[in-house]
Parts: structure tokens; C-alpha cells; sequence
């Protein structure tokens, strides 16, 4: 009971979760902490690391690794592929059928060449 009020859930909250759902909030509870340490960690290093510095860094540069992150766009072939594999593990996992392999996979190749 202590570990759910530090997980925020309330007592009446508590009782209505079953084993498996508090087992969730538990683990996102964990990895909520370990950003926390981590992030924790990581900027009382830049601030040591920093006040060792003779010059200070423009705070642009140091905010710039972080801005630079931009995701490269997807081809539609590609969004296309992953789709078609979703739906096959779909149809495999509630239909009971097969669909097409993903695109780059041994099956899908082993078709195109005719095996």
C-alpha cells in the first residue's frame, strides 16, 4: 500500500487494480525514476562539467545537439512495407491466417525469386 501512494494511486484506486495492472504502474513507475536519476545525473555533470570551464559555451551550442535530433521522413514504400507486416501479424495472431512477409525479409525475397 505504501509503494502505491508512491506511485500517486489513491487508496480506493488501489483496491480496484488487479495484480497485473498495479504490476504495470509499478514498472512505469520504475522507469519513471530511473529518468529522473538519469536526468538527475546528467545535469549535475554539465554543471560540474561547466563550472570548469574557463570560458562558458553560448547556451545555442549546448541546446543545439538536441534541435539537430529531426526524424528523416519515411519513403511510402517503406510506411507501405510496415503497414502490410502489422497486418499480417494481425491476421496471424487474431484471424489465424497469413499475410504478405515484410518487405527485405527471407520469405518476401524467397517469392520474388520463385523459391
Amino acid at each position: 500500500m505504501k509503494l502505491a501512494a508512491m506511485m500517486d494511486i489513491k487508496p480506493g484506486e488501489f483496491w480496484l487494480l488487479t495484480p497485473r495492472e498495479l504490476f504495470v504502474f509499478y514498472e512505469g513507475y520504475k522507469l519513471r525514476i530511473e529518468a529522473e536519476i538519469s536526468r538527475e545525473t546528467r545535469a549535475s555533470w554539465l554543471v560540474a562539467s561547466l563550472s570548469r570551464q574557463k570560458r562558458i559555451p553560448k547556451l545555442r551550442s549546448l541546446l543545439a545537439p538536441l534541435s539537430s535530433k529531426k526524424r528523416k521522413p519515411k519513403s511510402k514504400a517503406k510506411v507501405i512495407a510496415e503497414r502490410d507486416y502489422l497486418v499480417s501479424l494481425y491476421n496471424q495472431r487474431i484471424k489465424g491466417t497469413t499475410g504478405p512477409a515484410p518487405a527485405g525479409s527471407k520469405k518476401s525475397e524467397g517469392k520474388a525469386e520463385g523459391k
